[in-house]
């Protein structure tokens, strides 16, 4: 697998303390601002295909309900417009809903899940394992359906910019989308442990499917929406080319 740069960079306290401050504004009495969440990418080892992979998955869901498994939830997503410095087979996504419950889930799975992670590595070849501590900046009231389409872009904020003048833009940004009729939701992920990084944080959108992802591409290139992008982000962020994955999720252990 080539060498994916997986924005692993810690990003310094004090720059996302004025983001961290700009969410607490806006998502006030809507339970944890950030949430933890891992990323894996894997390749098949020889022999091995996405139908071994589903046999280990539904053996470890169901060892994780029969253990009484702390809230977890989980996709597997693979390219469907990727890049050569992203190449990978497969990747696994999963959320805790606080950092505690990461820490109690993490210390269960290292003592007891040890059967179960072996019968991963039979299946896949996993070279990068990354941390992200992530915020919400746009959500629907939607429970969040089994298959999605996401996208990733990779984003460094302008030196004579802010995080905090970022965020902001961003809460403007998806205020204009909502209006247009968009449907998706998005987080910003700021790395904290593992790989390496050339950045400060990861944009992510989930779409329901690639129709409503289409929408939102019609608005942006014909509906004014680029025009509109580059009043807010003028001057401070500059964004990747989107790379864009079809994802299914593969445990939905949201808390009880």
């Amino acid at each position: 697998m080539k060498t994916i740069y997986m924005l692993l960079l810690v990003v310094v306290l004090s720059g996302l303390a004025g983001g961290a401050a700009l969410a607490e504004e806006e998502a006030a009495d809507s339970g944890p601002i950030f949430r933890p969440v891992e990323v894996l990418a894997c390749n098949y080892r020889k022999g091995q295909d996405r139908a071994d992979l589903d046999r280990v998955i539904e053996k470890w869901n169901a060892w994780m309900d029969e253990s009484k498994a702390e809230p977890y939830r989980a996709w597997v997503y693979t390219a469907h417009y990727g890049s050569p410095d992203y190449a990978f087979d497969i990747a696994w996504l999963g959320a805790w809903p606080d950092g505690e419950v990461m820490g109690r889930s993490t210390d269960s799975w290292i003592q007891n899940g040890r059967a179960h992670a072996a019968a991963f590595d039979r299946v896949v070849d996993c070279n990068l394992h990354a941390n992200f501590v992530t915020t919400q900046m746009r959500k629907t009231d939607r429970k969040p359906p089994p298959t999605s389409v996401l996208t990733f872009s990779d984003c460094k904020v302008n030196e004579e910019s802010s995080m905090r003048e970022v965020m902001e833009a961003i809460g403007d940004w998806n205020d204009y989308l909502v209006e247009q009729g968009s449907v998706g939701n998005e987080w910003i992920f700021f790395p904290v442990y593992g790989g390496e990084a050339d950045y400060h944080f990861k944009w992510v959108s989930a779409h329901p499917n690639h129709t409503e992802l289409g929408k939102d591409y019609e608005r942006y290139a014909n509906g004014g929406g680029y025009q509109k992008g580059q009043e807010m982000f003028a001057g401070k962020v500059k964004c990747s080319t989107s790379r864009v994955y079809n994802a299914e999720m593969v445990r939905d252990g949201a808390p009880k």
